[in-house]
């Protein structure tokens, strides 16, 4: 017995424990097994999400989900580019108050990847099947009950929900992706900022035959209603299924228990008095923005909706813990195989904080835009195109960019079509013709370090083929010798004759330069990571 808990004999240890069993936490285990680091999903759930939530996976996203050979199972599924579309802003689901179009934008000219269409439900799915195939341990029914920090590592008590005995497993590392009211946050006692509570709703998974009343297959309905407030409508992978979420009071657990209530709201906001509803689940959420002033303590990490809340418009959420997956595994990959110190895991905080800040002020932008007009006061900054949002984040100042905690002011923008290949910035996206065949930047990329070299940049190539030290994985790609550059309408050189540009596994540009490396200049020691700059004796 341990503080009372039955405690199993065996003690395990794991290299990396994940708890949560969502998109960050799925994500978080699929790319740390495609950098061959083993870890450990528990979940205190008994099965991945029953809820269909939001279903629009961004470009950017899908480009990741490529990386782990779902993009083509979640195109499969996606009915969506079959059906008709329509995104409104509406008074009910009858009366048109503004039309915001029927496709998602346009990525043709930015990634080699389209908009995805999928519910939580069915992807979650997907992701932990990938997992298990990588070999990913998941525990389903899993509850972390407490918790022991260590310089060394962390030891906590996981209680086996089935058969009520706890086991202690040993850990040097432990993802927090356990949702917005994350143990290991509180557990962390870390401050945040942000807006805090914007609005409660409830929401009402329904069935009904709407068809001929919305006028499409595939909706997204911003819903102003004169007595009930603000809401949206979405549809979702099952045709006649719809997800109605709408505001009510804060203390709003007593309307998830009547189911009477749910029925009478859908009506009333459907505009069509004798509609006949059949009521699925409801659950009651709240519409918020939180960003913890780290997302690191130690040897404790935080990703998706544990790292941070984003407001609930633009799909930012969802899309933002799979990408917080991407980016940590990468960073832990090389701390725990030790070709980079734990500074790159404070980068990770850095960036991604600054990452959450970017799009909850922008979501928010777009709730008070498009919906809720009293708020529009409230918008700080510019808010930015939808698809600038997506794709042209980055971050001002030097070449240590990635090392800054940059705040809110410091983030940039640039247009995404229009990119300027410079650190901080996500690398263009270029066509290339490979012995593989064409293939875009993430894709030459493939999850890996990679340096695209000019046709002469022949100093740079020796180098990055021959560190003096163990070093990441990096691919070498030289213009002219492994790829060609075949995008159409003949950009600018993505690179000069005698330059190189550096990417990062996520993408973003860690070093740029003009011209040939006769000797390793001393800007590199700053933008490629420690195992470069530790040629100089540095951490």
């Amino acid at each position: 017995m341990v503080n009372g808990k039955k405690i199993l004999r065996e003690r395990e240890f794991n290299p990396v424990l994940i708890v949560g069993s969502g998109f960050a936490g799925l994500s978080t285990a699929c790319f740390l097994a495609k950098q061959n680091i083993k870890s450990t999903v528990i979940e205190r759930r008994a099965s991945t999400s029953v809820q269909p939530k939001a279903r629009g996976i961004s470009a950017r996203t899908m480009e990741l989900l490529a990386l782990l050979d779902l993009e083509e199972g979640i195109l499969a599924q996606d009915e969506s580019r079959t059906r008709t579309r329509r995104t409104a802003l509406m008074e009910d689901f009858t009366q048109q108050l503004q039309d915001f179009g029927k496709t998602p934008p346009d990525t043709a000219n930015i990634s080699s990847s389209a908009w995805g269409m999928i519910s939580q439900e069915n992807l979650e799915r997907m992701l932990v099947a990938r997992a298990l195939s990588l070999g990913v341990r998941v525990d389903f029914e899993s509850n972390l009950t407490e918790i022991w920090k260590g310089d060394n590592g962390i030891t906590v008590m996981v209680e086996d929900r089935k058969t009520g005995f706890s086991r202690l497993v040993d850990s040097s590392w432990i993802v927090g992706a356990d949702g917005p009211r994350s143990f290991l946050r509180e557990s962390m006692d870390i401050a945040t900022d942000g807006r805090g509570d914007i609005s409660t709703y409830i929401r009402i998974v329904f069935s009904a035959d709407l068809l001929d009343t919305i006028e499409a297959e595939e909706v997204l309905f911003f819903i102003r209603h004169p007595k009930r407030g603000l809401g949206t409508l979405h549809s979702t992978d099952i045709r006649g299924r719809y997800v109605l979420s709408m505001e009510v009071p804060k203390a709003s657990e007593r309307y998830t228990e009547d189911r009477t209530f749910a029925e009478e709201l859908v009506r009333e906001v459907s505009g069509i008095d004798d509609l006949e509803v059949g009521v699925g689940e409801v659950t009651s959420w709240t519409m918020a923005e939180r960003i913890p002033r780290s997302l690191r303590d130690g040897r404790l990490l935080l990703a998706g909706d544990a790292a941070h809340i984003i407001p609930s418009v633009g799909g930012f959420g969802g899309n933002s813990a799979i990408q917080d997956g991407a980016e940590l595994a990468w960073r832990l990959a090389e701390v725990v195989e030790g070709t980079d110190s734990v500074k790159a895991l404070d980068q990770y905080s850095n960036e991604r904080r600054s990452f959450a800040r970017f799009v909850a002020q922008q979501a928010f932008g777009y709730y008070a835009n498009r919906q809720a007009w009293h708020l529009k006061a409230e918008i700080c900054g510019e808010t930015a195109p939808y698809i600038t949002s997506v794709f042209g984040f980055g971050m001002r100042g030097s070449s240590r960019w990635s090392n800054q905690d940059v705040q809110v002011e410091d983030v940039c923008w640039e247009d995404p079509g229009d990119p300027s290949g410079q650190v901080g910035y996500r690398a263009p996206h270029r066509l290339f013709r490979t012995s593989r065949g064409t293939l875009g930047t993430s894709q030459l990329a493939g999850y890996r370090y990679l340096a695209l070299l000019g046709q002469h940049a022949h100093g740079w190539r020796e180098f990055l083929e021959n560190p003096p030290m163990k070093a990441p994985g990096i691919q070498v790609q030289q213009l002219g010798v492994e790829v060609t550059d075949v995008t159409h309408g003949g950009p600018a050189p993505v690179v000069s004759r005698t330059g190189a540009l550096i990417v990062r596994p996520d993408g973003y540009v860690a070093l740029r330069s003009e011209s040939d490396m006769g000797r390793p200049p001393e800007k590199i020691f700053d933008s490629f990571g420690s195992f470069l700059r530790s040629m100089q004796g540095g951490s």
